[in-house]
């Protein structure tokens, strides 16, 4: 009679084969959730109402405006000021809804805005967060900070988030520190 390990040693694949397969099965699956909610500019769309057209609009472009250490009532941060060197691309009506029209409830509770702007580190952690843009050159300007103790991350990206039709748009990476980009 065969013990139960000999049986599983002799089912299971040998460990090289196991991990090209488990390899090629999570590329296979980050490729598709990749491209899934994708529109033909690349951007991610969200779920929105059939009835409410998506703006087209070009990706952001992401600049290093300032940065520098600063204080505020006794506490050391760096101050953060980004911009998007394109947001004269975006039309004024991407930025504004319809009378009568009423956007979903928002996380932001501080802001009205249709398009809420996020920031992140190359990771993926979130630096800022419901920064509101009314119109699109306050696209041109907008910032956040990051404490004393905390890292700075070597690249950020933004986030322009349009909360009418659930569009996403990513910008570029650029570096907090010096305004190099990737």
């Amino acid at each position: 009679m065969r013990s139960q390990t000999q049986t599983d040693r002799r089912r299971a694949l040998p460990s090289h084969l196991s991990k090209k397969i488990l390899s090629a099965l999570l590329f296979t699956t980050l490729f598709a959730i990749t491209l899934a909610g994708r529109d033909a500019f690349g951007q991610a769309a969200g779920a929105h109402p059939e009835n409410i057209r998506q703006v087209s609009a070009p990706l952001p472009k992401l600049a290093l405006t300032e940065a520098a250490n600063d204080v505020k009532p006794g506490v050391l941060f760096r101050k953060v000021v980004l911009g998007i060197t394109n947001w004269e691309k975006y039309p004024a009506d991407m930025f504004k809804a319809q009378s009568g029209t009423r956007l979903p409830d928002n996380p932001c509770s501080q802001t009205s805005s249709r398009i809420v702007v996020s920031v992140y580190s190359a990771r993926g952690d979130l630096l800022a967060g419901c920064i509101g843009v009314p119109t699109p050159s306050d696209l041109g300007k907008f910032g956040f900070r990051i404490y004393k103790g905390k890292p700075v991350p070597e690249f950020v990206y933004a986030v322009l988030n349009d909360r009418l039709t659930g569009a996403a748009y990513r910008s570029n990476l650029v570096s907090p520190s010096n305004g190099g980009t990737k």
